[in-house]
């Protein structure tokens, strides 16, 4: 009777008895370069989403349309088109954060609603450590009415920023990251279009509290709301006192 060779896979060698172990080497984790090979048309829609929201950004502003009402207007409406294209093709993951029940749960929109307010202040401390001087801000866009300040300053960012950071960057990185780390590069892109280093470790802190509501509360309509509501204390209450 002949009997059928069994083969180590491993080194090839023929296999006699049960003493023989296989010792089969774990699958290495791709490295973050890998990870973002291998996700492909959404790591591009990464990029393009980042490139978005650089363009709505203040600093870009003065490069590309005037640092005006108009000119802040024509740089949301850019931001907003390009976020919601990128959006698109990753429709079926992003909608569920718009579900309707989120709308039920009251402690997210409390949070947002009690702690928001309060995190300028945060700001202020911390620009005071620094020693730097408030510059006046008698003249600061004067061509502003209230209406486009809330809808350039407030609606707008809260809308398409979320969606573009909380939503399609987010939603990638999370698949080549762990999500604590997604976590904490989402926030860290987030301050960084912002270009201000001497209030980058606000604007991360910012990032982290949005990504928490989005996390804890399943939705973006909560980070959404909470962004819009950041961006309103900051320029009624701070700005206009």
């Amino acid at each position: 009777m002949t009997a059928s060779a069994t083969f180590c896979p491993n080194c090839g060698q023929e296999v006699f008895g049960k003493r023989h172990r296989l010792r089969l080497e774990p699958p290495g984790n791709p490295n973050f370069s890998d990870r973002l090979n291998l996700q492909g048309g959404n790591a591009s829609r990464l990029m393009v989403t980042l490139l978005a929201t650089l363009v709505g950004s203040t600093a870009l502003i003065t490069v590309f349309f005037d640092f005006n009402a108009a000119g802040m207007m024509m740089a949301g409406i850019a931001m907003a088109i390009a976020t919601v294209l990128c959006a698109l093709p990753e429709i079926d993951e992003i909608r569920p954060l718009f579900r309707s029940q989120a709308l039920l749960r009251f402690w997210p929109w409390a949070i947002a609603l009690c702690i928001t307010p309060l995190l300028p202040l945060i700001a202020d401390v911390w620009i005071d450590f620094l020693g730097i001087e408030k510059t006046s801000q008698k003249d600061y866009m004067p061509d502003f009415t209230p209406g486009m300040a809330l809808l350039t300053i407030c609606i707008m960012p809260g809308i398409f920023e979320e969606l573009a950071f909380r939503g399609v960057i987010f939603g990638n990185l999370k698949h080549m990251l762990t999500p604590k780390r997604a976590q904490i590069l989402t926030a860290a892109l987030f301050a960084g279009i912002h270009f201000s280093p001497i209030i980058f470790p606000y604007h991360l802190l910012i990032g982290l509290y949005l990504g928490l509501l989005r996390t804890r509360s399943g939705t973006l309509l909560v980070p959404m709301f909470a962004h819009a509501l950041h961006n309103f204390v900051v320029i009624f209450v701070y700005d206009a006192n």
